[in-house]
């Protein structure tokens, strides 16, 4: 797995990104990264509450209660996280056109 602090989730090696079978060990790598940067809570949808507070301070990654910038921010970075290290052919095959005239799929796999 790549360290890095800037605001790009880790990505790992390709023979540890999701191929569809793996499942088990990915969703470790997955959480251990998110667990390190604070974000675990956005994967199992724990932080989910939007502090509306006008010129609130800034909060760290680990707040149930973050801005709204903040979230989006956050939830991006656990979305590209996930996204980042499925292998292509997973993600064209759930997300690309042929998906979409299949029509939407349900989740196979939880993460919480």
């Amino acid at each position: 797995m790549s360290a890095n602090n800037s605001n790009i989730p880790p990505i790992f090696p390709e023979n540890d990104q999701f191929d569809g079978k793996n499942f088990t060990a990915f969703k470790t790598r997955l959480l251990i990264a998110a667990k390190a940067r604070g974000a675990r809570g956005y994967l199992e949808g724990a932080t989910y509450t939007i502090n509306t507070t006008i010129d609130a301070a800034p909060t760290p990654w680990t707040s149930r209660t973050p801005s709204s910038d903040e979230w989006e921010v956050r939830d991006a970075w656990a979305l590209g996280l996930i996204v980042f290290n499925v292998k292509n052919r997973i993600i064209q095959r759930n997300v690309g056109p042929r998906a979409r005239k299949r029509g939407a799929r349900g989740a196979k796999h939880s993460l919480s």
